[in-house]
């Protein structure tokens, strides 16, 4: 049975790509498929197509859609589809063609013929870090990758390939259309980007785009059970509208391990790809993490998904440490990458259960101008591979403003002997929490034969406050232990 234990952790990885590439270079207005799962709808049609297929978007958490995938398993993948020899891109003197797609035990491969009509070596590539434009059925998918150097002059032949898992996890059960979102890169590393390279399948006239199948699919039990989560909280809402991308449902998923996903469903209505940034988290009102954290690639009508793997973003080992055992609310900052700026910045807050109080347990290193300092302790390696120590912090700003917060250079000591500083510098807003992980390194302690929590007696440092590189407060602390 397929699990997703694998499978989510590709998800995660793969959903959340860093977008190192410019947005569009040396592009025509990308071509949009004749329909997709979210070209064809505005924000009133959206919700009336929700109403028609039972995911009505109340704000409220949701019992799963009506529908017939609710059996006990899930039904084989459906490899009717089948392509003529297509051109899927011929320009700037390069042409990709698709010739044939086929169908194996676990997965549907599209073959590609590459030709680099140029006088330079160029690479062509899909579904990597710096571009992830892939999509099947109007949907974007975090698979189907290939890379290839080609000389001028010469062609290429490659197979780009869809595993079923994730397909049948997003709702997909047979393939109406394929879009690859292709870079080339010559051997300047100048990049071109074509976002929407399509090829039809057999079945893509009659093929009715379901705009909830996603939706249907994750609240199935038959999904749930054949990739081994469950779903913690599902509700169907516009939690985000800005610059033609809404986010209108979202997931807390948990599966075997333990692990808890976030997963934000993401409509681009616009005419150009965006790429969706994640920029802070908050649990229970408590911020764990500042800045940006992922980018997710959403071309233009199509939908996708932002996964926030909450177990990444702030290590299990401090969960309880900072009463963070039930969560009652998430709170993650979403904006959309324009350049080197985050335009559009929003909270996405959602509800989970009844509010639960954090642990403000601890001991207090600083009490000044309504900032607080509580020291929750040591801790050990965040896993096996892991040197470093942590010196675990929870931030009170009382104030009327936000601050960063970040250990001051040259400050940090352990066992009064000084040590590289390394924290994770974090905002906390207004009247809000937050956490500062203090990294003590595991190269530096070893020279001070420091290899455990145990062997420490003393950490001290100055904690600054500030905007920026502007500082406001310096806070001595000494922790001892």
């Amino acid at each position: 049975m397929k699990k997703l234990i694998c499978v989510l952790l590709s998800l995660v990885m793969l959903l959340s790509l860093a977008a190192c590439g410019k947005d569009k270079a040396e592009t025509t207005e990308p071509k949009k498929a004749d329909t997709t799962a979210a070209e064809k709808v505005d924000t009133d049609e959206a919700e009336d197509a929700a109403d028609e297929t039972d995911a009505v978007e109340t704000g409220e958490e949701t019992d799963a859609p009506d529908t017939a995938e609710s059996s006990e398993e899930l039904p084989e993948f459906d490899q009717s589809g089948n392509i003529e020899e297509t051109v899927m891109l011929d320009q700037d003197n390069i042409k990709v063609t698709a010739t044939t797609l086929e169908y194996d035990n676990y997965s549907a491969n599209l073959k590609l013929s590459l030709e680099n009509n140029s006088d330079k070596t160029l690479t062509f590539s899909t579904n990597t870090l710096g571009f992830s434009g892939n999509s099947v059925n109007g949907f974007m998918i975090p698979d189907g990758y290939f890379n290839s150097e080609i000389a001028p002059g010469k062609k290429a032949n490659e197979t780009v390939t869809f595993s079923y898992d994730y397909l049948q996890l997003f709702g997909i059960n047979e393939i109406a259309d394929i879009v690859l979102g292709i870079r080339v890169t010559d051997e300047e590393y100048n990049e071109t980007l074509y976002p929407d390279c399509q090829v039809k399948t057999s079945i893509a006239d009659a093929y009715t785009y379901d705009e909830a199948s996603y939706q249907k699919a994750m609240t199935s039990e038959a999904v749930q059970k054949s990739f081994g989560f469950t779903s913690t909280s599902f509700a169907t809402d516009t939690l985000y509208d800005a610059d033609n991308i809404r986010i209108v449902s979202s997931l807390l998923m948990t599966n075997e391990d333990g692990e808890q996903t976030v997963l934000l469903e993401t409509v681009n209505n616009g005419t150009e790809m965006k790429n969706v940034v994640i920029a802070g988290v908050e649990i229970n009102g408590l911020t764990i993490y500042d800045g940006n954290w992922s980018t997710t690639t959403i071309s233009s009508g199509k939908r996708g998904v932002i996964s926030v793997n909450l177990n990444d973003v702030f290590n299990e080992q401090y969960w309880a440490a900072y009463g963070l055992t039930t969560i009652s609310s998430i709170d993650i900052k979403v904006g959309i990458q324009e350049g080197w700026d985050l335009n559009d910045e929003n909270v996405v807050h959602l509800t989970i259960g009844d509010e639960t109080p954090l642990n403000l347990d601890g001991t207090e290193l600083f009490n000044q101008g309504n900032i607080r300092i509580i020291s929750k302790g040591l801790l050990g390696h965040e896993d096996k591979y892991d040197s470093d120590l942590y010196l675990a912090l929870l931030i009170d700003n009382g104030t009327d403003e936000a601050f960063d917060v970040s250990v001051q250079n040259d400050s940090l000591s352990v066992n009064d002997i000084m040590i590289s500083e390394f924290g994770s510098d974090t905002n906390i807003p207004a009247h809000g929490y937050g956490i500062l992980i203090i990294e003590l390194q595991g190269s530096d302690l070893e020279e001070s034969d420091i290899t455990e929590v145990e062997q420490i007696q003393k950490v001290e440092c100055v904690i600054d406050f500030g905007e920026g590189y502007d500082v406001a407060v310096e806070a001595p602390i000494v922790a001892e232990f």
